[in-house]
Order: C-alpha cells, then sequence, then structure tokens
C-alpha cells in the first residue's frame, strides 16, 4: 500500500550507516522508506554513505529493480555532520529548478549524518522521514513524516503571526472563527495601539487578509474552508504546527 504522493516527482536522499561486522551498508531504514512511495513517483535517490557505492546501489536494485539508473551516492565523512549537510545543499542546487518534491531519510546513519540530514533538510524545506520500524526487524513498519516550518518564525509577516496567534487565543485551537471575524478584531485591537507586541499602522483590508491567509494555508498552518451556513465565508482553523507557533507567541507576548 503506497502513501499519499503528491503529483511533483520525488527527489529521495536518504543517509547511510555501515554494519561493523560486514562493513555493508544499512538498507533497512532506506528501503522502508521508499517501500511507501510509487515507483512512478520517484525521480532519483541520492544517498549518503561512507560505504561502497557499487555495493550500495546494487543491494538497491536488487529490492527496487525500476530505480537502476536512477540511483547516486556520495561518499561522506560520516562524523561530520557539515559534510552532510553540504552534499545535501549540492544537491538542492543541482535539482531546485526543476517541479520536484525533497524528501530526505534521516534513519539509519549516525547521530551526527542524522544532525546534518535534518539541518539540511530544514534549509530546503523537505519533508523529512524517520523510519520507527525497518523492514529487517519487523513485518509492520511506521514511516514518520515529520513537517517542517517552511518560514523561519521571525520572518513571518506580523499580520500572518497575529491571525494564528489570535486563532489559538480565541478558540484554544479547537474550533475556528471566520476570516472576516479575524479581521475586524485584528482591526479593532491592534492597530495603532503599541501596547500589543503585534503592532499594525494601517487597517487590514479584505483582500490583504485573504493574501496572508492562503500564505499561512500554504505552509501548512492552518486550513481554509468554506462556512456551512455561509458559502462566501472562509473559517480558518489552525493545523497542529500553526497551533505550535501559536503557543510560542502567546509565550512572548
Amino acid at each position: 500500500m503506497y502513501f499519499d504522493n503528491q503529483m511533483k516527482k520525488i527527489i529521495y536522499i536518504s543517509i547511510l550507516g555501515t554494519y561493523r561486522d560486514t562493513k555493508t551498508p544499512k538498507l533497512g531504514p532506506l528501503n522502508s522508506g521508499l517501500f511507501g512511495l510509487s515507483p512512478q513517483s520517484i525521480d532519483s535517490v541520492y544517498t549518503l554513505s561512507d560505504s561502497s557505492s557499487e555495493l550500495i546501489t546494487a543491494q538497491i536494485i536488487s529490492i527496487f529493480p525500476y530505480l537502476k539508473n536512477r540511483i547516486i551516492n556520495s561518499n561522506i565523512d560520516i562524523f561530520d555532520y557539515e559534510d552532510v549537510l553540504e552534499n545535501i545543499l549540492k544537491i538542492h542546487s543541482l535539482r531546485q529548478q526543476e517541479d520536484v518534491k525533497f524528501i530526505i531519510n534521516v534513519t539509519g546513519g549516525t547521530k551526527i549524518m542524522s544532525l546534518g540530514a535534518f539541518m539540511g533538510g530544514s534549509l530546503i524545506g523537505a519533508e523529512i522521514q524517520y523510519i520507527k520500524q525497518t523492514l529487517e526487524e519487523e513485518e509492520e513498519f511506521e514511516v514518520l513524516q515529520i513537517q517542517m516550518p517552511k518560514v523561519p518564525i521571525y520572518e513571518m509577516h506580523t499580520i500572518q503571526k497575529l491571525i494564528i496567534y489570535m486563532l489559538k487565543n480565541e478558540t484554544n485551537g479547537k474550533s475556528g472563527l471566520t476570516q472576516a471575524e479575524i479581521r475586524k478584531k485584528i482591526n479593532q485591537d491592534y492597530i495603532g495601539k503599541k501596547k500589543f507586541n503585534f503592532e499594525l499602522k494601517k487597517q487590514v483590508s479584505p483582500q490583504i487578509m485573504s493574501y496572508h491567509c492562503e500564505i499561512l494555508e500554504k505552509n501548512d498552518l492552518l486550513i481554509r474552508s468554506h462556512d456551512e451556513k455561509n458559502r462566501r465565508a472562509n473559517i480558518l482553523t489552525l493545523k497542529r504546527l500553526g497551533s505550535i507557533i501559536a503557543n510560542f507567541l502567546i509565550s512572548k507576548k
């Protein structure tokens, strides 16, 4: 059974550890991660390891023959997180102009490798995979897809911070408010009032409000849905990451 895949082709990047006794690559986490992706969705697989490139390719193809000619291996220092980070950024720079989705499997290598892979994923806005069980260990396994913030908090526009802050503060994240209700409260409580950290100088128009809500939705921080009572109105509901960021903003207030 395949996981839900986007229309975009996938650039799959995985760190690989090495078994000390046999000096062979640990492919269990990589195999588990690839198992949930449809063959048609994968453009390329990049591995970062200190194992033999030929051995890695041969073993992957033995399980996923459709990946022949789609595997690129890079030899790295497994105890240098900056080496892992640099290689991920190089891959991204080579492929970023294409309409692709980046997935990084941070399981299976050394802790230092995982750190570098996670940092790289954060910088390029990749989806992060962590494998709780590998195919080598159990018949059942779980692939955790870790959502990375697409925009650092300090780069978020003040209006966007206000929207998620107010959704959390006014509803405790349990039920949504309409876009118009949030805009009205922003204009009433935050325009020109310096006692608030989120001071705004101009009224927020419906068009500006829609623009910022659309960005928040694209960044996976909230969901916009039509109000059943008024189909012209949009109800805003925080997603989990939006709620976490809102908690941080509330603590800073």
